[in-house]
């Protein structure tokens, strides 16, 4: 709990639209599923760690570089000890160093079955992660960092931020990343990961549509819209997609009773969460569960 709330604590980005911390992580370490507003760049340095993203999982070894867009959940667990560094930085950032990126322009993955990249195969990119490793910070390394007068720590400031950037254009002149015109606008999503979040925390007793968006400081009618175009889909659906979601990893990692995995997903009827899981996977949740718990037992 102590390592969640140190990312948590370090890794705020509303105030200086960029952040970058370094990590020594411990075998079983994890941080649970969860968003948020602003873009996402995991490094790991050392180790192994299994990342979760858009409903899959992923191995991610020495070298992994993943990249995470806004609002998308994503969490993970060592595997090994690990370290690593998290970059994170708002839209407003690109913004701000490229005129050209407007308020409807996203950075997006060019190919949406991977999200990550293996950053030994080119040097460039290598160079830069590992000049930003230099410049991060460390929790360790925070009491040194208030001995620096200000001018060392502007300088070092703009350092990290001409490397981020730096970065940011290799990765896409490397062809992984691309911008996109979207239908959404940063303002749009900037208060939606603490619904979501609230989503993924309680998925037995989700928000009402009501309450969601008083959370995001928003009007009913406002949050609704809102919603379903940054989404994609309308919040009461988007709520059942993260209860089938919950359920899956529930039946293939656990072997608790079908009618407990219902209630603990909110859902109150284990003829109502049937209907719903076979409406989304095809096959009831004991058929599920056969298929992927052998499908794991033989990787």
């Amino acid at each position: 709990m102590d390592y969640q709330k140190r990312f948590q604590w370090n890794e705020e980005t509303s105030n200086t639209y960029i952040s970058c911390w370094k990590y020594d992580n411990k075998q079983g370490d994890s941080y649970p599923n969860h968003c948020h507003s602003y873009y996402e760049l995991s490094y790991v340095k050392k180790g192994k760690r299994v990342e979760y993203f858009k409903n899959k999982y992923y191995t991610a070894e020495e070298d992994s570089l993943f990249f995470l867009p806004p609002l998308e959940v994503h969490g993970f667990y060592n595997e090994t000890n690990v370290d690593d560094m998290i970059l994170q930085f708002s839209p407003i950032f690109l913004q701000i160093n490229a005129p050209a990126v407007g308020s409807k322009t996203f950075l997006n993955l060019s190919d949406e079955g991977k999200p990550y990249i293996n950053i030994s195969k080119s040097g460039a990119i290598k160079k830069t992660i590992e000049k930003i490793y230099e410049l991060c910070n460390s929790v360790e390394g925070l009491e040194e960092d208030r001995k620096l007068y200000s001018g060392e720590i502007i300088s070092k400031n703009l350092k990290t931020s001409m490397t981020f950037i730096k970065l940011i254009n290799l990765l896409v002149e490397d062809g992984f990343l691309i911008f996109d015109e979207e239908n959404k606008s940063y303002s749009d999503i900037k208060n939606l990961d603490k619904v979501i979040n609230m989503i993924l925390a309680h998925p037995d007793r989700m928000p009402t549509l009501d309450a969601a968006a008083e959370l995001a400081n928003v009007s009913y009618f406002h949050f609704s819209k809102v919603f379903k175009r940054a989404m994609g889909i309308n919040y009461m659906a988007y709520c059942n997609n993260i209860r089938i979601q919950k359920a899956e990893e529930l039946l293939v990692q656990t072997d608790m009773p079908v009618s407990e995995i219902a209630y603990s997903v909110g859902i109150e009827t284990n003829s109502g969460f049937t209907k719903m899981f076979k409406k989304s996977n095809g096959i009831s949740p004991a058929e599920y569960r056969k298929k992927n718990k052998n499908m794991s037992q033989t990787k």
